[in-house]
């Protein structure tokens, strides 16, 4: 078989990179035992979500974009301000808020 050569391939020399930040404020799963999806979370946002184990990456990126529809479009992970925090210093969850800098809007 003769190679193609039209076409470059995926992730190529050159290519630009496309990752989530590595940094994390938290992971997490279902609570149920046989959920097979995880994910991982900075600034508010879901940044990876793994299934049908941790190690096969699937989705890159979950966040919101609120806009009026006229003056203002936000993207979650740039214009606004968001708080992680745990209800229980032995809590296995977060209580994420994500907040417009003029006080408009709030998504918990």
């Amino acid at each position: 078989m003769e190679p193609r050569g039209d076409r470059l391939a995926f992730g190529h020399p050159g290519t630009a990179l496309f990752g989530a930040p590595s940094r994390k404020d938290g992971f997490g799963t279902a609570y149920s035992a046989d959920s097979q999806l995880w994910y991982t979370m900075w600034r508010g946002v879901v940044t990876e979500v793994y299934y049908p184990t941790i190690d096969r990456p699937k989705l890159r990126g979950i966040e919101y974009v609120v806009t009026d529809g006229d003056t203002f479009l936000h993207d979650e992970a740039v214009h606004m301000e968001s708080t992680i925090e745990r209800p229980h210093e032995h809590a296995l969850g977060y209580r994420v808020q994500s907040r417009d800098p003029e006080g408009r809007y709030t998504i918990d």
